[in-house]
């Protein structure tokens, strides 16, 4: 429920992942994907160029994610699992695989392959019916979103640097940002997508912080 004395009152309906009621300040935090141009590359070189700036994101983004998972707050260090499923999918052959060959085969920059590399990826999730399962598909898409920024340069802000106790509203959180919450001032959540299943309400579960996920448009 969303008030203000001089506005109607707003009633949202989403999916609660992790009980309980919380009244406060809502912080809204930019989790949009990264935006990049689209190249073609036409230089052998350069093409041999763009495969080892892949690989440089793929470094990067697994120093990140070992980081995060060693900084785990004791209450959810049960739950590493989680970030280990995240290092397994830089290695997924239909993930990292094809698009070294995408660069190769289509002349095209490293952000763009990487792009068409999960769209193939989603489409066969969508054939598939079990829920815990076919909700895998954010996990890639959060590895898929830290590479292109890690290509890309730009980090998003940090999440523990918040001072001031709120309600976090976002289009999605990953479990790495989960992670990264202060329990002491952020008073819960909120985003646009997410499914019952997902790891993220798995953490704001195990970290007892209310969440409210798959509300659509609450940004």
């Amino acid at each position: 429920m969303i008030s203000h004395p001089s506005r109607e009152t707003k009633q949202l309906q989403g999916i609660g992942v992790s009980t309980g009621v919380i009244i406060g300040k809502a912080h809204l935090v930019d989790r949009s994907k990264a935006k990049f141009t689209y190249k073609y590359i036409l230089d052998e070189k350069q093409l041999k160029q763009e495969v080892d700036r892949f690989k440089d994101a793929l470094h990067l983004t697994r120093e990140q994610l070992i980081s995060l998972k060693n900084r785990m707050p004791d209450s959810v260090k049960e739950h590493g699992f989680i970030l280990d499923s995240h290092l397994m999918i830089l290695k997924d052959s239909m993930l990292i695989d094809a698009t070294i060959q995408r660069i190769l085969d289509e002349k095209i920059n490293a952000e763009w392959a990487l792009k068409k590399s999960l769209q193939k990826i989603r489409q066969i999730f969508e054939q598939i019916d079990d829920e815990y399962i076919s909700n895998r598909i954010y996990d890639v898409e959060y590895v898929a979103e830290r590479i292109i920024r890690n290509l890309s340069g730009k980090q998003q802000p940090d999440l523990s640097e918040i001072n001031e106790r709120v309600i976090i509203v976002a289009h999605d959180l990953s479990p790495a940002d989960t992670t990264e919450l202060n329990v002491t001032k952020v008073m819960g959540f909120i985003t646009d997508i997410g499914g019952r299943t997902s790891h993220t309400g798995i953490l704001a579960n195990a970290m007892n912080i209310p969440a409210v996920v798959g509300l659509e448009s609450v940004t």
